[in-house]
């Protein structure tokens, strides 16, 4: 609102309202602008994460088998859940 009192005492002042017309312009054109984008494309999903190549995914292996051994042996994973886990890594 301080922007605007000011443009309107600027106006006021020096009697052209040039500067509150663009103003109002450019933002009702940034909204339009804005909402012709937003319907045109709508929201997509989500991209999926990428998997890491290379070192990177052999350390990342590493350590999900490091964790997954951990639960196992703590108890909170049985063998058979170990197993099938292990296999989807």
């Amino acid at each position: 609102m301080p922007m605007l009192s000011g443009m309107m005492r600027q106006a006021a002042i020096t009697g052209s309202s040039d500067r509150i017309t663009a103003w109002c312009a450019d933002r009702q054109g940034r909204e339009w602008a804005e909402r012709t984008v937003h319907g045109a494309f709508p929201q997509q999903r989500a991209a999926r994460p990428v998997a890491p190549v290379g070192r990177a995914a052999a350390i990342d292996r590493d350590v999900q088998l490091r964790t997954l051994n951990e639960l196992r042996e703590r108890g909170l994973v049985d063998e058979d859940e170990f197993r099938r886990l292990r296999g989807r890594l």
